[in-house]
């Protein structure tokens, strides 16, 4: 049922580009321009040099100046607090791609992942300061809907923090909320991770690991642009629900139309909504960031594994032949097919993303509920 329901949107969405080819390729140029001009300058020198720091075990050195904030107000280890402020600092999708890595790579456990899921994937200040702020009403106070988009963290953090067991749960089972040090036990992930760094995290895999992160986000930038274009298109839809169904499905698009179409206070409140939900576009760009890259980015099949104890063979059974000794058989690969061994949920975060949304409006509410000025 479900193959079938896919099947038939797939046939539709193809009659409708090839009756409307010019509306689909103005979409589409849209998109990829997005992509090609701010996206891809501003996320792939990032991801490539997070990821050559990483695998230079440069992060404890760079995260000292935050490790007291971090570590106090998060409870996070220097790689989770990375994770933070790479997606508060850098925007959809960089802080779920970092999480995702760096769970893979065995530097976070899975309740500071989850955790990490929750509160560090957000717009990035400079999207708001250099893209929405001049669009803006100048009646309206950026310093407002930047607080009322980045204040949610703490009562998120907390949230989360007591639903996936972080941070007590977290050093319960011997995870990393403090950095590394040389005579600490290791664990099996982390070791090999270490045992993969040679080859696994030269500069060419790296490189092409960010290639491919930042293929997939301007695949959906681009068929979400397209979307975007067919709503513009649909007659007798008013323009306020235009521009928030433009915002539902693309941010950037959505807040244009925001800004061009409204003023006063309305503006302000569905910006604010529109920039903390991110749009259908960035939550899939986002799940796109939690799957597991190409087999080929992935590295050989046959890791070396941990040695475990094995229970005696029984004389009257004839054992089968197992695999290699040290390496764990192809059929169990450290990284599954679904959303990595993090085991991340896409649900959970967009449930995440509505809660945040929910507190950025009413945050951006609270001075008008208080009849309290803003400057």
């Amino acid at each position: 049922m479900k193959k079938s329901i896919s099947g038939s949107l797939t046939v539709l969405i193809l009659i409708l580009f090839l009756t409307h080819p010019v509306l689909t390729r103005d979409g589409a140029a849209q998109g990829l321009r997005l992509w090609s001009r701010t996206v891809l300058p501003t996320l792939l020198p990032f991801m490539i040099c997070s990821n050559v720091i990483a695998a230079a075990g440069g992060l404890p050195i760079l995260m000292a100046p935050f490790r007291p904030i971090c570590r106090t107000l998060f409870g996070l280890s220097d790689y989770g607090g990375y994770v933070l402020l790479s997606g508060l600092l850098c925007g959809y999708p960089m802080g779920a791609k970092t999480c995702r890595e760096f769970l893979d790579q065995g530097r976070l456990s899975l309740p500071e992942a989850r955790y990490l899921l929750a509160v560090s994937n957000h717009p990035s200040p400079m999207f708001v300061m250099g893209y929405l702020a001049p669009m803006l009403d100048p009646a309206l106070s950026v310093p407002r809907i930047l607080a009322a988009l980045y204040l949610p963290v703490l009562p998120l953090s907390i949230a989360a923090g007591k639903i996936y067991g972080f941070p007590s749960r977290h050093r319960e089972t011997g995870g990393s909320s403090h950095p590394e040090r040389p005579d600490a036990p290791c664990p099996a992930g982390r070791r090999a991770d270490r045992a993969a760094a040679g080859p696994g995290d030269s500069f060419d895999e790296i490189l092409m690991r960010s290639i491919e992160t930042m293929v997939r986000i301007g695949g959906y930038i681009m068929l979400f642009s397209i979307l975007a274009a067919y709503i513009e298109e649909i007659p007798g839809l008013p323009a306020t629900c235009r521009s928030l169904a433009l915002g539902i499905a693309e941010i950037t698009t959505g807040l244009r139309s925001l800004c061009h179409t409204l003023s006063g206070e309305t503006q302000g409140l569905l910006c604010a909504a529109v920039t903390a939900f991110g749009g259908l576009s960035g939550i899939f760009q986002t799940g796109s960031v939690l799957r597991p890259l190409s087999a080929a980015a992935q590295g050989p099949a046959n890791i070396p594994a941990p040695p475990t104890a094995r229970p005696a063979a029984s004389p009257h059974k004839k054992e089968s032949p197992g695999p290699v000794p040290g390496t764990l058989p192809v059929s169990q690969p450290l990284v599954s097919q679904t959303y990595g061994n993090a085991r991340l949920s896409l649900r959970h975060y967009v449930l995440w993303k509505l809660a945040h949304t929910i507190i950025t409006c009413l945050l951006y509410s609270l001075p008008n509920i208080l009849r309290f000025p803003v400057r």
